[in-house]
Order: C-alpha cells, then sequence, then structure tokens
C-alpha cells in the first residue's frame, strides 16, 4: 500500500507515472496544495490508494558537513612542513646526533634493560665467587656489556673500585647519548611550528591577483591552514612528547642498573680481600658479623 508523496522538484509533485490527470489536479501554489491535500485527508476523501506505477520517494541521507577527514590531509602541506623540519634539525645538530636520536628512537621499541633477568644472570656468578672466591672464579658473560665488562674488572683486580669505575663509564656514555637525542628532538619540536609558518606564507604567496581565480584562491587558504595545523601538531604532539619518553625511559634505565650494582656490590663484598674492601662496606660486614656473633 503506496500513498502518494509529495515531492519538491521541477518536474512533478508526485512520483506517479501514469496518472497525469491526477498530478494536473494538484497542481499549482504550493501552500495552496498542501492545504488542500490536508483537507482532503480529513474528510476522508483521500484514501491511500495502491498505484502500480508508483515509486515512493526517500530523501537522500545528509552528509555530515561537521568534519570532512579528506580535507585534512594535504601531500604538499606535508612536504613543506615535515621535510623542512627534519632538513632544519639535521643542519642545526649534526648527522652524529640525529643517528643518536634515531638509535634512541629504536631503542623505545626494541629490547629494554630487565633487571631481573641480569640478577637473575649474575646470581650464579655471585654464588661461585662467594664459594671459591673472586680469583678462582671464570668470568661469565650474559650479554650486557656493562656488567660483562665490570666482572672482568673486578675478577682482574679483585677490587669493588674497578666495578664501580666500569659502571660510571658506562653511565657516562649512555648519559651522554640520552642528552644528544633529548636535543635533537627539542630542536625538532621547536622548528616544526616554524616551517608552518614557512608553509602559510608559502601558500598565501600564490593567492591569485584577479576575481578570475576563486577556485586558487580556496586551495591557498586551505593550504595555509594546514600547514600552519601540521606544524601545531608535529611540533606538540610527535616531537615534544618524543623527547620527554626517551629522557624517562633513559632515567628508567639507571636506576635500574644502579639497583643491580648495589645488590651485586653486597653479595660481593665479603668475597674480596679485606683490603680490597671499601671503608664503609668492611663496617657494615663487621657489624652484620657481630650482630651473628651475639645472636
Amino acid at each position: 500500500m503506496i500513498s502518494p508523496v509529495i515531492r519538491k522538484d521541477r518536474a512533478s509533485f508526485i512520483d506517479c507515472r501514469g496518472f497525469p490527470g491526477f498530478c494536473r489536479s494538484l497542481a499549482g501554489d504550493g501552500r495552496a496544495r498542501r492545504q488542500a491535500f490536508a483537507g482532503w485527508r480529513q474528510k476522508g476523501s483521500v484514501k491511500p490508494l495502491k498505484f502500480p506505477h508508483c515509486r515512493p520517494f526517500y530523501p537522500a541521507r545528509r552528509r555530515c558537513s561537521f568534519m570532512q577527514v579528506d580535507n585534512l590531509f594535504d601531500a604538499t602541506s606535508a612536504l613543506i612542513v615535515v621535510g623542512g623540519t627534519i632538513a632544519a634539525t639535521v643542519m642545526r645538530c649534526g648527522l652524529r646526533d640525529t643517528r643518536t636520536a634515531i638509535a634512541s628512537l629504536g631503542g623505545l621499541f626494541g629490547k629494554r634493560f630487565d633487571a631481573s633477568r641480569a640478577r637473575s644472570e649474575l646470581a650464579g656468578h655471585v654464588r661461585e665467587m662467594q664459594t671459591h672466591g673472586v680469583i678462582r672464579t671464570a668470568p661469565h658473560h650474559f650479554g650486557d656489556a656493562e656488567f660483562d665488562e665490570a666482572t672482568d674488572a673486578l675478577i682482574g683486580t679483585r677490587s669493588i673500585g674497578a666495578l664501580q669505575a666500569a659502571h660510571v663509564a658506562h653511565k657516562r656514555r649512555r648519559v651522554v647519548r640520552n642528552r644528544r637525542a633529548v636535543r635533537t628532538f627539542n630542536q625538532a619540536a621547536d622548528l616544526s611550528p616554524v616551517f608552518g609558518l614557512a608553509g602559510t606564507l608559502v601558500s598565501l604567496s600564490q593567492l591569485p591577483g584577479g576575481a578570475e581565480g576563486a577556485g586558487d584562491f580556496t586551495t591557498a587558504i586551505s593550504m595555509a591552514v594546514l600547514t600552519t595545523l601540521y606544524g601545531l601538531l608535529l611540533g606538540n604532539i610527535v616531537f615534544a612528547p618524543l623527547a620527554r619518553v626517551v629522557a624517562r625511559v633513559g632515567a628508567k634505565e639507571e636506576r635500574e642498573r644502579q639497583k643491580v650494582l648495589d645488590w651485586l656490590e653486597g653479595q660481593l663484598v665479603s668475597a674480596l680481600p679485606a683490603h680490597a674492601r671499601p671503608a664503609a662496606m668492611e663496617k657494615a660486614v663487621a657489624s652484620i658479623a657481630a650482630r651473628g656473633s651475639r645472636a
């Protein structure tokens, strides 16, 4: 059962093929036609009819005009902002710092330092030193350059000072690399809005001079807005957070390594000769021995 549907277009007001007389009876002013049709329906003179040639009219779904994602992507604007930012960062920081920043970025997604694994790998080595002594213990490497070198220095010199010196040397190199990476990302974060402004100026320089280039005018304004947007997003959502992430990950790794080193020193102090023990550790060992004798 299909009722006639009034439609506003230039061809006809009712899509009823084969019933031109009925369509002509509703011709005239639109408001008067609707009022008359409503009056006929109230009186019961107009009833839903079954028209075999009628096609129901469904209005097209409205397209969301709040935001069109396709308009947020422009290759030229991205090339100006991203390419200019990377080129300026490389020229300002140098290739060495840039490679360090890329390596630190890869380290965020790679295998990080695991304190529990390092402690478990060192536990057997420490037990052997406590049982047989430092001199008769063979070096044991498990893949961590700092602790491999530190234990080698400890066995070679039989001194806690050599262990601490190896740790300090590796820590200094890690801190320097981390600072270079953070500085590089901060430079990129500062330069991104600058190239967003540069892209805006480039796009505004392409504005047409006459009234015949309305399309070119719209394109230039759109490019100006997008380059500014890309510069702000690239600096504040990409490079600045990356700098903070690299700094936090580096600080966390140093804390974990220091905990493992403190644990290693506490375990090995009893296996070292008396002259190789630091004064503070010697006092700690003496106090522990005194408490054990009193017990």
